[in-house]
């Protein structure tokens, strides 16, 4: 299956630890609904709450359990487009949120996020 939207690093989190409630009824409809994907800095922040101890297990066990339980896709952009379309994202310092933004673009795929800043300046980011 291809994916049909990207999730953010926050949506991942909280769908392993089964904490549903933080999810909007949209975000739960889209969750549901459609094949969901992530793209690899969300893989490379989840290990970095991993080594900084926010999650207890790492991106592997979290992304084999939802691939698993949701059918999570692994998307997959160019390096090279991903790194120029990222420099054109300068209204965050955050560089996982503008490879994630650049990786939505590229991939022309919405992007579920909660982050009110990505929502402030991406017409693409849904929750």
């Amino acid at each position: 299956m291809k994916a049909e939207i990207l999730l953010d690093s926050h949506v991942i989190a909280w769908l392993y630890a089964g904490m549903i409630e933080q999810l909007s009824q949209s975000a739960q409809f889209w969750i549901n609904e459609k094949v969901v994907g992530i793209v690899a800095p969300i893989w490379s922040e989840l290990a970095d709450w991993h080594h900084q101890g926010y999650l207890r297990i790492g991106p592997q066990l979290i992304v084999a359990d939802l691939q698993q339980r949701l059918g999570l896709e692994l998307v997959e952009t160019n390096p090279f487009d991903l790194a120029r379309v990222t420099t054109e994202i300068t209204w965050t310092g955050n560089n996982t949120d503008r490879q994630l933004v650049a990786s939505s673009i590229l991939l022309h795929l919405p992007l579920l996020t909660k982050d009110a800043q990505i929502h402030n300046h991406f017409e693409g980011a849904i929750w």
